[in-house]
Parts: structure tokens; sequence; C-alpha cells
């Protein structure tokens, strides 16, 4: 599948439009070509951005064409706001639905979080977006999970998995069917598939409200904004909300590493004058700075961790500035407060369907920054530039607090890894152009 702009307003008959429909063609590429939540090339595929696809597919649907879904948002996190999480069940229940109407292919945006390092991370200039991005998606920035929702959704796609020849064997558009309920919004589809498939059944309690009512010959109880899967007798197979909390993921721990710092100011550099303290107390008293910034060094071995263990540098005692790790600009920091007060959102609406991590809130937004693996070395030099401009939440520069932290996966996933990468067959892929 290849794409051809992305989340372009305006009309689908501009003379942009047609030229990019034209380029598709004579490009090639023997493969399909998608324009993503917008104006779109006849010989394109329209496909949705967002929260809920659901009211998108029956459009595509009538008119012959596959109904996918290309970034089902999971977002990014801005400096002075709160850390973002979209919840468990929202997530699981948006997809769950897209199925159930008839969808044909989904994609997170993202799966898997990230991290903007070296220069990329200083694009805050302009957006305020924290280096780590969608840091509660189902794997973290960092590569850890982020639970409940990784098993949530893991146990989502196995039932869809179990139940793919009845899936793939019904025959779209799908009949959403009303389900007498206490509010009006709740309702059902039946995939039957042919001869031989299990038929399955989506339920889904789009009310705002709590649902109680009688289903299949039993009483069920369904939350505000939730959907579940049946199967052909009326056995729950997954239901998309949990009893866990959807906080902050795995704990940091220390890695047990003593940083001790020196400090000299960009003023001092070039001087002749030897400006290197050592850094304890407040920069009020040490690497007196007259706007230029002030330099930290430290140094540390490599800290003995579990396997599969990722490091981060928490910079709490710092303001704002650029961590360098051997040589490499990691990534710019900012321990600027987040604030819960307003909706979260990215860059634009699709962060509309989130919610705040609460025991994030009144915080830094990102404290912690991760640090590839293969960037740490047996002995490691650390240098953090400080800016002389602190955040509101910052009077004063304390590095003695900053630490080594890292993350781990609980130990019923790290065997689960482990299972996996000792049975998994050799996978090749060959691609004919």
């Amino acid at each position: 599948m290849t794409q051809i702009e992305n989340e372009l307003s305006g009309p689908s008959d501009s003379p942009y439009v047609e030229w990019l429909g034209q380029l598709a063609t004579e490009l090639k590429t023997n493969m399909p070509w998608i324009m993503c939540h917008g104006a779109h090339a006849n010989n394109t595929i329209e496909t949705y951005n967002g929260c809920d696809g659901t009211s998108f597919v029956p459009a595509l649907v009538a008119q012959n064409q596959p109904a996918m879904w290309s970034e089902d948002e999971q977002w990014f996190d801005r400096f002075s706001q709160g850390a973002a999480v979209r919840h468990t069940g929202d997530v699981g229940r948006g997809v769950a639905k897209f199925i159930a109407v008839g969808g044909s292919m989904h994609n997170f945006y993202m799966f898997h979080g990230g991290t903007m390092w070296g220069n990329w991370s200083t694009t805050i200039r302009r957006t305020r977006l924290t280096p780590s991005y969608a840091n509660s998606a189902n794997l973290a920035s960092d590569t850890i999970v982020y639970n409940p929702k990784y098993s949530k959704i893991a146990d989502l796609h196995h039932v869809l998995a179990a139940n793919v020849e009845t899936i793939l064997h019904t025959p779209a558009p799908m009949k959403q069917v009303k389900v007498a309920a206490p509010c009006p919004d709740v309702w059902s589809t039946t995939h039957t598939g042919t001869a031989g498939d299990s038929a399955i059944t989506f339920l889904v309690n789009d009310c705002n409200s709590d649902a109680t009512f009688t289903f299949m010959g039993a009483s069920r109880a369904m939350a505000a904004a939730s959907a579940s899967i049946l199967d052909h007798s009326g056995a729950l197979l997954w239901y998309s909300n949990t009893t866990e909390i959807d906080g902050p993921g795995e704990p940091y721990q220390s890695a047990g590493v003593t940083l001790k710092w020196t400090s000299w100011s960009n003023d001092a550099v070039g001087t002749g004058v030897d400006a290197a303290n050592t850094a304890s107390a407040p920069v009020a008293e040490h690497g007196a700075d007259n706007g230029g910034g002030t330099w930290y060094r430290s140094s540390f071995a490599r800290p003995q961790l579990p396997a599969g263990a990722q490091v981060s540098f928490n910079m709490t005692g710092f303001g704002q500035g650029n961590l360098f790790l051997n040589g490499v600009h990691v990534v710019y920091f900012n321990l600027q407060n987040g604030e819960c007060f307003s909706p979260p959102g990215g860059v634009n609406g699709h962060g509309s369907c989130f919610s705040y991590i609460l025991e994030r809130c009144d915080k830094p937004t990102q404290d912690c920054y991760h640090v590839p693996p293969e960037w740490i070395q047996d002995q490691n030099e650390v240098l953090v530039w400080s800016d002389s401009k602190l955040p509101p939440n910052v009077t004063a520069i304390h590095p003695e607090l900053a630490s080594v932290v890292y993350r781990v996966d609980p130990p019923s996933i790290r065997a689960q890894v482990a299972d996996f990468l000792a049975s998994k067959p050799e996978m090749t892929a060959h691609i004919e152009l």
C-alpha cells in the first residue's frame, strides 16, 4: 500500500488533486494508493484518520471500496499540558465497532510510541510537543508495554484472529440492529459467515450512560461507551472496559548510578579562567550565568540492569536545555509542569478523544528522557547545557537531583517475548517491482 498526500483540505476536484491522481497512475507501483482523511483523487482510496471510524464505513462500502482506518489516534503531549492518555476502553471499543460494521483495514497511530532525538526534539520551539510521543500507546516510547491497554487490545486481536473466517466470509454491508435498552444508542451486528463458520455478535453501548438490558436471553450490564463480542451462544468473548486505571505505566527505578557534576558558564569559555565548579548547590551559587547558559558534566559506568531494561535520564533538578551522551545530542528537555484544566490535544483536533493521566497533573509533562541501549557504553560521559531561561515552576538548578533510571516489562511479558523469540519461524519477504 502506498500513500500520496495526507489530510488535504479542500475539494477533491481541484487541479492539484487531479494531478496527484495522474502521478499515482504514472508511478506504476502495482500497489493500491490511498489519500488520508480529506480530498482524494478518483484512482485512490479515501481513508479515515481519527478516534472512531464507524460512521466512515457505510459510504465506502456503498462505493465497493474497502473501508480503511489509517490513523487510530494515540497522540502527542505538549509541554505545559498534563501527560495525556486515550483510555483503553475507548481504543478497544473503536476497533471493535469498526470491524463490526465492515471495516477492512485498521492501523494504530501509534501502536508503539517513540522519541524525537537530537535536533528533531527541538521542534517544540513551534509546537511545544514533548520529545516523547504516544507514551500511553500499547508500547510506550521506550518500548515498555503500557497496561492495561497492551493486554486488553492483545485480547481483542486474539478474538478477531480466532474468528477471522467468520468475519471475512460475512458480506458487507453489515446490518446494525437497535437493541431494546434504557438508552437509544445500544446496537448489535452479527457476523454469520458461510456454512461451517461459527457466528459472532458485536454488542455496543454508544450511550453516555451505563445500560442494563436483556440480549440473547441473558441480562447484560454495559458501561457507557463500551463494546463486547459474543459467541454464537451469547457467551462473552471480549469486553472493552477494564477495572484497571490508565495510569503512568510501569514505574521508573533507580539504576544505582551516582552522578557527580562539574559546571562552567558559557561566558568563561575562552577567557583563560577555570570556571569549573562542583555542582552541588543551586545555580545561583555556582556556574554564574550571564545569559548564555551553564554547562554541566558528569560520567558513569554502564549500570547492571535486568534483561530488557530501558534506560532514561530523569532530568529533575534542571529547567530546560539539551542532554548529550558520549558526544551524541540525545534530546531537548524541559521540566515545565503540565496542567490539566483544559482538554488535551496535539497539533490538531485528533486529540479530542484524550484524557489526562491524573497522577501526572501539576508535574513536569516529561521528566524522564529515554536513551537507546546502543548509545550506552561501558564508560559514559554526560553533558548538559542548561538554558538560563527557566520554566515557571523551576526557581533554581539542583543538578544533584538528576538521575539515571530504568523501566522493564513485567515478568509475564518478558516470558512471552522469550517464548516468541525461541519459537518464531524464519520470515522472508519477496517484493517484485
